[in-house]
């Protein structure tokens, strides 16, 4: 099933605000990674220690800009969040940790890492690209940080990412302008694509025929003005939206509870709770093509994993657990009716 999780986002008609000034633009979050790796003069060859359960794109950033990446294996207790083994990393001595914050939660041993880096003075990101509206204030030891407003985010927009931690001559002189009729063009389509209920109009589909043909050239250029119109009302919104977000969240945990084939591997009570991860218990292809038949749409992190994939075999508890979550939207947009019926469809699942 092919589905675009919702924005937070309901109208185009987008109310006035900006973005902080303590933020530096860029087109995607994978490029602001790009830029702070960049930026702390590394030698090639260098080892980023990263997860193993991650989205490819930040695999990928790691190899385009000349380093090792150095993977790191599935907590052992059944969660989704990454080990920070203390020991492996003093053996193997990265120069850069990057530190997922995966789901709009902190990482739970994030003042472990901060003090490991602080320690023994490597580099830290924290890559909250899916998580604005995180506690900033525990994160204590920064070398940079990355939120996005791509696809399945808690502030998805526009597309396009910001970036704290960069020296502002270097992001001048690294950072491009670059907007044009076809850039433009598919960032409203994206954003459209994201708003729930929207339907495309004739127009839109031959817009979309035309300027998805034109390859974008892999330049690291800042946000335009649409991208940083829908990117401030985004913001606003993940702050007056958290009660609605919590209440969606809510009945669909109900439901799951009531469910013994379900579970929720992590919930810390501090979480931005625009999505439910699950944990499915058995035959997780039988309860994909369930939600198919049901009109529920749902994203597996662990299908989309294909950079470095023969290298998985290496991560037991990866291979044991990354296949069991699923992520289902519970975002302020979507309306109580609809969210209803999912947490219906949860519980009668058998």
């Amino acid at each position: 099933m092919k589905y675009y999780f919702p924005s937070i986002i309901t109208s185009l008609d987008f109310p006035p605000g900006a973005l902080p000034s303590s933020f530096h633009t860029v087109n995607s979050g994978a490029n602001g990674v790009r830029l702070l790796l960049r930026s702390y003069g590394l030698k090639k060859g260098s080892k980023v220690a990263i997860p193993m359960y991650v989205c490819d794109s930040l695999k990928e950033v790691v190899y385009k800009e000349g380093f090792e990446p150095l993977y790191l294996d599935l907590e052992d207790d059944t969660t989704f969040w990454t080990h920070y083994d203390t020991e492996l990393l003093l053996k193997e001595k990265p120069a850069v940790i990057i530190l997922v914050h995966l789901y709009g939660f902190l990482h739970p041993d994030t003042n472990a890492v901060v003090e490991f880096c602080k320690g023994n003075h490597v580099f830290l990101i924290h890559d909250a690209a899916q998580s604005f509206g995180i506690n900033e204030d525990m994160l204590t030891y920064s070398s940079g940080l990355i939120y996005s407003f791509g696809p399945g985010k808690s502030s998805t927009a526009a597309g396009g990412a910001v970036v704290k931690g960069l020296n502002g001559e270097f992001y001048k002189t690294n950072c491009i302008e670059h907007s044009n009729f076809t850039r433009h063009t598919k960032e409203k389509l994206f954003l459209k694509s994201r708003i729930y209920g929207y339907k495309f109009s004739f127009a839109d589909k031959l817009l979309s025929k035309i300027v998805y043909r034109v390859k974008a050239k892999d330049t690291i250029s800042k946000m335009t003005g649409f991208q940083l119109a829908a990117a401030a009302a985004a913001v606003q919104l993940v702050k007056s939206k958290e009660e609605e977000r919590k209440l969606r969240y809510k009945i669909l945990e109900e439901a799951v509870k009531v469910n013994t084939s379900l579970s929720i591997p992590y919930n810390d009570e501090k979480g931005l709770y625009f999505k439910m991860i699950l944990a499915v218990k058995k035959n997780m292809s039988a309860f994909k093509e369930y939600l198919k038949k049901n009109d529920v749409p749902f994203f597996s992190l662990n299908d989309e994993l294909l950079l470095d994939k023969d290298k998985q075999v290496q991560f037991p508890v990866f291979c044991e657990t990354a296949a069991t979550f699923i992520e289902l939207s519970a975002e302020a947009s979507i309306p109580v009716e609809e969210i209803k019926r999912v947490a219906n469809v949860l519980r009668q699942y058998a």
